[in-house]
């Protein structure tokens, strides 16, 4: 969770949501940052209430007053395509970016597929892990992008060999993501091998994505996850 002071000094927590990183702008994929903190509230009381009217009630009662009233005071409508400027900038002060440098998605593979898009050119090629979440693989390859794959063995507890990403990598290569913790194995990179990574692709202004969609699944919380590596812009 994120503790933030709002301008009336009052500290709100909001739910540390799924980031990746393409240059200098980060795509957070989280909806809205009130409703996932109260559902996430929400499930820790479970079983709810029956009944959808039974659940909305469970939610506004764990909002509270002040935040009841806000919710119900919310305008209907359309948000701004990059997200609302209060979350946008929300973000921007938790990661140390500008609130212009953070866009907001619907899920995570839209998010991929705005990054994949901006790779997306005559005879470019990703590199991307394996096994892994399927959109790495039919976003990329939809859009007529070579996809090239890295390999995350058992005999080696499905970590990532960083001389096999280098070696996938030439002159046409535009994108690597990586996936910490990984999905399907939960494997994660050390801070040593991001930084890295990050050098080796940086140095040949090839984007460096960091899908960290699980992040909150990890038991070790001395170690923080890794995010904010600044690429070269496209």
């Amino acid at each position: 969770m994120f503790d933030r002071k709002s301008s009336s000094g009052k500290t709100r927590s909001l739910p540390i949501g799924e980031l990746s990183w393409n240059s200098r702008l980060f795509f957070w994929t989280n909806g809205s940052a009130s409703t996932s903190l109260l559902t996430s509230q929400w499930h820790r009381t479970w079983p709810p209430a029956r009944g959808r009217a039974g659940r909305c009630a469970k939610l506004l009662e764990l909002a509270g007053a002040e935040e009841c009233e806000r919710i119900l005071d919310a305008k209907l409508g359309y948000t701004p395509a990059a997200g609302t400027p209060a979350l946008r900038e929300a973000i921007a002060e938790m990661q140390g970016v500008q609130p212009d440098e953070v866009q907001v998605t619907t899920g995570a593979a839209e998010a991929l597929l705005v990054l994949f898009s901006l790779a997306t050119e005559p005879g470019a090629n990703v590199v991307v892990p394996s096994p892994g979440f399927p959109p790495f693989d039919e976003v990329p390859r939809t859009l007529g992008l070579e996809v090239r794959h890295y390999s995350l063995l058992r005999e080696n507890a499905y970590r990532a060999e960083l001389n096999a990403i280098r070696a996938l990598t030439d002159a046409r290569t535009k994108l690597v993501p990586v996936n910490s913790p990984h999905n399907p194995t939960g494997a994660t990179f050390s801070d040593a091998e991001m930084q890295s990574l990050h050098d080796f692709l940086a140095g040949r202004g090839i984007q460096f994505v960091v899908d960290e969609v699980i992040t909150r699944f990890i038991m070790d919380r001395r170690r923080p996850p890794q995010r904010g590596f600044l690429m070269p812009r496209w």
